[in-house]
């Protein structure tokens, strides 16, 4: 005689239209009372995992929204979106930490350096400079003796950091007009795993 075989046991629950009971929306669910949990907590009082935190208002849109106790703790101003925080931060006066007011403020070398970096790179005569570079060196990286492989160029015994400084170079005409800048003897050849190991973090000047 056969045995028996158990049949598994749906849950033959369907979802309904019912009312919400704060929103007086409609909504589909499993016979519950509130269509999220967020009118269960303006409803009850608690919700979202907490009993310590309470519904305020957005400073900027005014719409209510729900903050646990922590976050009312930490925080004296609430923003319901990225959106309202980031027109909060535009009213700000933040001379304070940019511009000549911040403790690393350089005259505007470091941050016109980076964009400027990027603009000098792409440039033909940069892409020539370094095409010339690994040819003098019969493509080989001047640290390991490696030949071939990812090639990068920098420049050799003066940084390009140390260059656009000492010739106060803040824009692309005048990084085109300095002749160290193109200087083929200021240059090496490095392998990218050298170039990311001695390179870029300066300790070539060493």
């Amino acid at each position: 005689m056969m045995g028996l075989r158990w049949a598994p046991i749906f849950n033959m629950r369907t979802k309904i239209q019912n009312i919400c009971k704060y929103c007086k929306n409609n909504y589909f669910g499993y016979g519950k009372i509130y269509c999220s949990k967020s009118c269960r907590a303006k409803d009850t009082g608690v919700g979202h995992g907490t009993k310590t935190g309470k519904h305020v208002l957005c400073h900027i849109c005014k719409k209510e929204i729900w903050r646990k106790g922590y976050s009312l703790k930490q925080h004296k101003l609430f923003f319901c979106s990225n959106r309202c925080h980031a027109i909060f931060k535009k009213t700000l006066d933040m001379s304070w930490c940019t511009g000549p007011k911040q403790w690393n403020w350089k005259g505007g070398i470091s941050f016109l350096g980076k964009k400027l970096d990027k603009q000098i790179r792409k440039i033909k005569k940069y892409i020539n400079w370094r095409e010339n570079i690994y040819k003098r060196n019969n493509y080989i990286c001047k640290n390991c003796q490696k030949r071939g492989g990812k090639l990068n160029a920098d420049h050799f015994p003066i940084p390009f950091s140390m260059i656009m400084k000492n010739y106060n170079i803040k824009n692309l005409e005048e990084a085109l007009n300095c002749k160290a800048l193109w200087d083929v003897n200021n240059g090496r050849t490095l392998c990218e795993p050298c170039h990311l190991e001695i390179g870029w973090r300066g300790s070539h000047l060493n």
